[in-house]
């Protein structure tokens, strides 16, 4: 299992366009299971925040095969 956070803001700050700030954050978790030796799973969840407290969720899913002790 593992898991994070990440946070970004920048800033305009023009005589022609005005100030526009923005920022955004998201966290993250994954669960990473190995099977028979030779297998993997990884499964996981994103939920991304941006402006007014929009958000956005994103699961994935992937599998991987080790076809040799260093080769996935």
């Amino acid at each position: 299992l593992y898991f994070g956070a990440e946070g970004y803001g920048d800033q305009i700050a023009s005589s022609n366009l005005g100030r526009h700030p923005r920022a955004r954050a998201a966290a993250y978790a994954s669960f990473d299971a190995r099977m028979l030796k030779r297998f993997s799973l990884n499964a996981g969840l994103r939920d991304e925040l941006w402006g007014s407290f929009e958000h956005q969720w994103t699961p994935s899913l992937t599998g991987g095969y080790w076809l040799a002790p260093g080769l996935k």
